[in-house]
């Protein structure tokens, strides 16, 4: 949106984004692996238990991956034909496109703030810190104590910055 139509914007966001070709991570890679469609098919599968191995691998505050978060997000993939939805879902993401318009990104000069978990581990920080030095008016905000999953890790310091950068007045940092 923000290179295809840059004139609906005033601002950009950018909460531990995949840029560049840092995407798909290893755990989401494999699931284009046919074997995947028989193991998330079978009826015994528990989507839950990977659901819960991923988000505390990925956030910082590991006391917070709790059954009701979890749940939260596997209630769209239940049963089987919501399990094989998450696997196609899956296989679909795709960074070609994006990868080929980075250069792009780069150029895009209006106010930019790209948030990052300091322990993101299917992000890592360096990709947010190039991103910014390419970005003429950009900015990182890095949480020392979050993952990958900031919404989830630190959902009120999160809001209150994009607030904060949201509503600021041109110029201001």
């Amino acid at each position: 949106m923000a290179i295809d139509h840059p004139e609906i914007l005033d601002r950009l966001v950018l909460v531990d984004s995949i840029l560049y070709d840092s995407f798909p991570e290893p755990g989401i890679a494999r699931l284009k692996e046919p074997v995947w469609d028989e193991i998330l098919g079978a009826p015994d599968f528990d989507l839950k238990k990977g659901l819960a191995k991923g988000f505390s691998r990925g956030m910082f505050h590991t006391d917070r991956v709790t059954a009701e978060l979890v749940e939260a997000y596997e209630r769209p993939f239940r049963g089987i034909d919501g399990r094989l939805a998450y696997l196609r879902a899956a296989r679909a993401l795709r960074t070609e496109e994006l990868s080929s318009r980075m250069e792009d990104v780069e150029k895009r000069a209006l106010p930019t703030l790209i948030v990052w978990g300091r322990f993101d581990t299917f992000q890592p920080l360096h990709f947010a810190e190039h991103l910014a030095g390419k970005m003429p008016r950009a900015q990182v905000q890095v949480f020392d104590e979050a993952g990958h999953f900031l919404p989830e890790d630190m959902p009120e310091a999160l809001a209150s910055r994009v607030a904060e950068f949201t509503s600021a007045q041109e110029g201001a940092r």
